[in-house]
């Protein structure tokens, strides 16, 4: 799964303990960098050590008690999902993730731009189907989420995809490029789902319109 990421899944327990927890703790050099991180964006803490980055972490403990309950009807079989590489594109954008620092603090920015509630940062025709581009030039990864509405991810650093592939969390790597297209209507925002980058403004606006 990409980081910050959702699934849904089904699970059948029986009466006992069970501890979820992950299978390694930091994988990659992009994580270390946001370990390596304060919470207001500044450089500073210390980077794990190589035991602390195998050491699986623990995220819940669930106790399972009482009668056993009757079984659930199996889940209804699923469509196949839809795929918008076929669908005429309305229009093609680019979009640059990027850092900087910014006094004491980083800044984290969207084609230049720190959040701001009151802007619209892209208006797109209600209806139709967008293909968006989106560039990361910062040495981080930047999982970006779009608000309610899922993406299709069509291309990884220049490597098309070639199942229909959706995701409502979609990496886009340390320099690297990801394509992803999405129909949608009304009103939402898309980010940074790391909470640091998105607190030092890597949030954008997006509005669907009739006209």
């Amino acid at each position: 799964m990409t980081a910050n990421a959702t699934a849904e899944c089904w699970w059948f327990f029986t009466e006992g303990r069970f501890v979820f927890h992950t299978i390694r703790a930091v994988v990659s050099s992009s994580q270390l960098d946001v370990s390596a991180c304060d919470g207001d964006g500044r450089w500073g803490g210390q980077r794990p050590t190589a035991q602390q980055q195998r050491r699986r972490q623990g995220l819940a403990t669930l106790e399972v008690t009482g009668s056993d309950v009757p079984t659930l009807p199996a889940v209804a079989v699923q469509g196949e999902p839809r795929d918008l590489r076929g669908a005429a594109i309305a229009r093609r954008r680019e979009l640059a993730f990027a850092m900087s620092m910014g006094g004491s603090a980083m800044n984290f920015t969207i084609d230049g731009r720190k959040f701001d509630p009151a802007r619209i940062d892209q208006t797109v025709k209600a209806g139709t189907v967008e293909e968006w581009t989106l560039a990361n030039t910062s040495p981080m990864d930047h999982p970006l989420h779009l608000h309610v509405w899922p993406m299709q991810l069509v291309e990884e650093n220049g490597q098309p995809l070639h199942q229909p592939t959706w995701q409502d969390v979609v990496n886009i790597p340390a320099r690297g490029k990801v394509r992803i297209a999405f129909d949608f209507a009304g009103r939402t925002v898309y980010h940074c789902h790391i909470l640091d980058h998105e607190d030092q403004g890597m949030i954008g606006v997006d509005a669907r319109k009739n006209r």
